[in-house]
Parts: C-alpha cells; sequence; structure tokens
C-alpha cells in the first residue's frame, strides 16, 4: 500500500515523514522532562530538521481525500492537551502563525462534509482547541447539536471542553444549551467529566448545585445501576464505558476540596454522606472483582503498596474517598493518547 500523501501549504509530504516528526518532538519531551517549546526547539536544531524546513514548519496537515488520521490527531491532542492554547507566551510562534492560516480550512472542512459521522470526528478534535477557534467553533457546536436531537449522531463529549473556564458567554450559552439538549444523564456527565479535566478552572466557576446536587448523586446512582444489571447479565450496551465516565466525573468533583470549605467537604465529598458511603460500596466491588477501567486520564503513582492489584483509577478514587494515607505521590493529568473513548 501507497504512503497516504498529505499536503501542507500545498507541499505534498509521506505521512512516514509526520510519523518521524511526531515520535521525534514526542521523545525528547517523555525522555528529558523538556516543555513542547524546548523539544520543539531541540527538534529545530537537529540534523532531521534538515529534511523538513522546505515544509516551512507547517505542521497542520490536511490530507487530500480525509482530514482525520492519525498523525494529525496526535498533534491536535499533544498540542491542546491539559487545556493548552497557542496563545500561550511558551507557544512557539510558528505554531501560532500556521494556526490562524489554517483554522478557516478546518471549519470549512466541517461544512463540506456530508458523512454525519466525518462531521463528528472533526468536530471532536477541533473541541479541544475550541478556545483558539473562537467564534466559529461555538457556531458548528449549534449545528453539531441539531444533528444530535435529529439522532444522526451520538454526542460526542470532547463537547465538554469547549467550556472552558466558562469565563465568556459563548461558553456559559454553549454549556447551558448543550446540558438542555442531552437525553440521557450519562452523557451529561461524560461531557461534564471531560470539561472538568480539560480546563483546571471550570469545577471552580461551575454552577455548584449542578455538579454536587445535581450530577454527583446521578453519577453514583448510575454505577450502582450498571453494577446491578451486571450481577443479573443484563447489562446494557456501553455501560462500563459509563462508569468510567462517571468515575471521571467524581474524581474531578474531588477537586473542589481544594476550596477549603469544610460544607462541601463534609457535606458532599466525606464519607458522611450517604452517595459516598455508596459509591465506596461500590469501589470495592469493582476493586474486589477485578475491574480494569482504561481512563482517559493519566494516573501517575509512584506506589500503591500491597494494593498493587487494583487499576489505577479504582485505586485513586478510594484514596480520595476514604481520605487514606498512602505510601507514594499521585499525580493526575490526560492523556493525549486517549481519543478512542467515544
Amino acid at each position: 500500500m501507497n504512503n497516504p500523501i498529505y499536503v501542507i501549504d500545498d507541499i505534498e509530504v509521506t505521512s512516514t515523514v509526520l510519523d518521524n516528526v511526531t515520535a521525534t518532538i514526542q521523545n525528547i519531551m517523555e525522555n528529558s522532562g523538556k516543555s513542547f517549546e524546548e523539544a520543539f526547539n531541540e527538534f529545530n536544531n537537529s540534523e532531521f530538521f534538515a529534511e523538513f524546513q522546505d515544509i516551512d514548519n507547517g505542521l497542520w496537515l490536511t490530507r487530500k481525500e480525509n482530514f482525520i488520521n492519525s498523525y494529525y490527531e496526535k498533534w491536535i491532542r499533544t498540542l491542546f492537551a491539559n487545556n493548552r492554547s497557542l496563545s500561550e507566551r511558551e507557544c512557539p510562534s510558528d505554531f501560532q502563525i500556521i494556526f490562524v492560516k489554517s483554522v478557516n480550512n478546518w471549519v470549512n472542512l466541517f461544512h463540506q462534509y456530508r458523512n454525519p459521522n466525518d462531521k463528528k470526528k472533526l468536530f471532536t478534535l477541533l473541541s479541544l482547541a475550541a478556545r483558539d477557534i473562537g467564534k466559529d467553533y461555538y457556531d458548528i457546536a449549534y449545528e453539531l447539536l441539531k444533528m444530535y436531537r435529529n439522532r444522526e449522531i451520538d454526542i460526542p463529549y470532547d463537547i465538554g471542553c469547549a467550556f472552558c473556564d466558562l469565563s465568556n458567554d459563548m461558553q456559559k450559552e454553549l454549556m447551558a444549551f448543550t446540558l438542555s439538549e442531552i437525553t440521557e444523564d450519562y452523557e451529561a456527565i461524560g461531557i461534564l467529566a471531560k470539561a472538568i479535566w480539560h480546563n483546571e478552572q471550570f469545577v471552580y466557576t461551575a454552577d455548584l448545585d449542578l455538579l454536587l446536587n445535581n450530577d454527583l448523586p446521578k453519577a453514583v446512582d448510575y454505577i450502582g445501576s450498571a453494577l446491578c444489571r451486571r450481577r443479573e447479565k443484563r447489562a446494557l450496551r456501553g455501560d462500563f464505558g459509563n462508569i468510567k465516565y462517571c468515575l471521571e466525573y467524581i474524581l474531578g468533583i474531588m477537586r473542589l476540596r481544594n476550596l477549603n470549605d469544610s460544607m462541601i467537604t463534609n457535606e458532599y465529598l466525606s464519607l458522611n454522606n450517604t452517595k459516598m458511603q455508596e459509591l465506596y460500596k461500590y469501589l470495592e466491588f469493582m476493586a474486589d472483582n477485578n475491574f480494569k477501567i482504561h481512563s482517559f486520564l493519566k494516573l501517575e503513582i509512584t506506589s500503591k503498596g500491597v494494593y498493587d492489584e487494583i487499576c489505577d483509577l479504582l485505586y485513586v478514587l478510594l484514596v480520595y474517598v476514604t481520605g487514606s494515607n498512602i505510601e507514594g505521590e499521585i499525580r493526575i493529568s490526560l492523556n493525549i493518547e486517549e481519543g478512542k473513548d467515544v
């Protein structure tokens, strides 16, 4: 099979070149702990970059017959993971320039696609860059929600990334409209899980009544219902994935403890709360039954002690729910390799 051809500023380049570029910069970041800018600059000075200079640093890719490809997707998720923005000072100016030149093409491709699933897949990626795309993104978001309402597609949970920190009317209005359109509670929880973990300020600026009184109990109840269906061998399609999003949502809500508000912690986020007691029971059941849950979160745990057999997501939640002292350190961030979960 021939290598697919990509077009960068009207210059054709094979996927092999792009794969090498992606791998080179990613390896620099992982092996040296350098920031993206530092890794990019090191790549610029490498021998390999000499083969790539003719492309004018254009790493924003458009495949002739299909915009979505694994190389492009990896770049988007790398650049915009953990609420990164091209407007930030550390972002290389070359990327800022190419972004401005390319963004209209991205939006136009959304309108040109005829297949609803193609639109959904492109929209999912663009959601990560909503803050940088601006009004054009929010306009197509409403078009996509109309497709959801007409049952042409399932809702992509990454739309929650576009809620950002709820600092402007576009973000607030999209969140309100999206949640009003959603027909299933587990969909709303999945969307809010993405919102919470894409922008660390979201959980502090969103309506606490919505997060704590509305969706937190629903998340716990869904987990309990799904586990009950599993025990009775009548599990629904998607139950396991939806449990994962409920757990990620609850873990994100736990960050409200950082407010040092004793009412929030004691009333909602401790074992004083009956829903937290239920959650603890469900977590123990899943741990005892060796549930392995792959999360869109990157969970770095230096030591789990005697609990090494428990999957990372369940272990971290058990620690947070019980308030246990642990031997190791826990670090949580987005997994930029995870793009297939919805």
